[in-house]
């Protein structure tokens, strides 16, 4: 069925599956320290971010922190909802009950509770002292998958018409190199990191109809949902845009 949104209003259940999470391994912190400290938090604000600028059909700021095809998209999307006569409402937990049960939460708690298809990973690994990259609000809970990418650029756009030679990543080097051939020292030019967030969350977009009846989404701000963002920056100058929302265009290839 065709998503009428990037956002799936009913959150990515093939997420649960542990033959496919098994592929979004807990990432030692030392492998991604160069991502900053309190990286992980900061996905918060930048989930809410994305979700109230949809909702508010804030397309000035859609267009800054979306990749060009993606954001292309999402405002065609926007546009056939409004035409629909639908509109897109935010919504999250009380804000002061999420205040309230934060510190509750926090104390004595244990990645497996959070992301319950990682337990076997996380178990096998329960004697090593490496802090993996998870991060736990009350309303919030989010895994990353990273990677390299050497060779092109961030805007698709700029990919088309360019002539590429791929070599794909192995599993001891997650680093995908595509080769121009008219030009080989971008593989030096365009280094790409590239961040998969997994997310497990309550924080949500519906929509509804003239009368205020949802028509797409759930309205429970208490049940919890898998989405997945992903994150690209050049480096070493960080400035992250978000290429892909819930694999809505397949990761957004490149060309």
């Amino acid at each position: 069925m065709q998503r009428i949104l990037p956002y799936a209003f009913h959150g990515l259940d093939y997420l649960y599956e542990p033959q496919l999470a098994r592929f979004y391994n807990l990432i030692p912190a030392f492998y991604t320290q160069k991502l900053g400290e309190g990286f992980l938090n900061q996905t918060s604000q930048v989930y809410k971010s994305l979700l109230q600028s949809i909702a508010e059909q804030d397309k000035e700021y859609l267009k800054q922190i979306l990749e060009p095809k993606l954001f292309q998209v999402t405002s065609q999307c926007m546009d056939l909802l409004e035409e629909k006569q639908l509109k897109l409402q935010y919504i999250e937990q009380d804000q002061q009950e999420n205040e309230d049960n934060q510190e509750e939460q926090e104390e004595g708690q244990q990645p497996q509770q959070q992301f319950s298809f990682f337990s076997k990973k996380l178990q096998k690994d329960q004697g090593n002292n490496e802090a993996y990259h998870i991060y736990s609000e009350n309303d919030y809970k989010c895994n990353i998958d990273v990677k390299g990418i050497f060779g092109v650029k961030i805007n698709r756009m700029e990919n088309q018409n360019t002539r590429y030679f791929q070599i794909p990543a192995l599993p001891i080097t997650p680093r995908n190199y595509f080769v121009n051939l008219k030009n080989p020292f971008s593989l030096y030019e365009n280094q790409i990191l590239v961040t998969n967030i997994l997310i497990h969350t309550s924080k949500k977009l519906i929509a509804v109809d003239q009368e205020g009846k949802v028509v797409h989404g759930n309205y429970d701000n208490n049940q919890f949902q898998y989405h997945k963002l992903r994150l690209e920056t050049y480096i070493p100058n960080f400035n992250w845009v978000i290429t892909d929302i819930d694999d809505y265009l397949k990761g957004n290839p490149y060309f």
